[in-house]
């Protein structure tokens, strides 16, 4: 059976890899963010209802969520080809035991607390 944990691990290890490559602080949920002075990521796990289906057992649907946050008052340049390098982490189709539903999207960048932040969702089902 999938649980959270197994969609957490496969979800988190796509970006906790990018972040290493990049050099980019990802703070996990339910962790204190360290004071940032420069891009860093956060991730959110969304889980939606659970639903039975007869043919093959338990469906679990969520959300799983990417924060980018680059200093404010810079180009957007930088946060748009993040956001775009992100977004091609997550294809529709097959990832290990999950799927990716829809296309990964994002949001129009806003302005939080000092920060441009850009929201990166991912739609997934097991």
């Amino acid at each position: 059976m999938v649980t959270a944990r197994t969609i957490r691990a496969a979800l988190e290890g796509i970006i906790y890899d990018f972040g290493l490559s990049k050099g980019l602080p990802v703070v996990f949920e339910n962790l204190d963010t360290p004071v940032q002075e420069s891009t860093y990521l956060t991730t959110h796990l969304i889980p939606a209802k659970t639903t039975f289906d007869t043919f093959t057992g338990d469906k679990q649907h969520g959300i799983f969520q990417i924060n980018l946050y680059t200093p404010q008052r810079q180009s957007v340049v930088e946060a748009d080809e993040l956001a775009d390098e992100i977004i091609a982490l997550y294809p529709v189709g097959k990832l290990k035991h999950i799927t990716i539903e829809q296309p990964t999207c994002r949001n129009q960048g806003l302005y939080v607390n000092g920060w441009y932040a850009i929201t990166i969702t991912v739609n997934y089902r097991s």
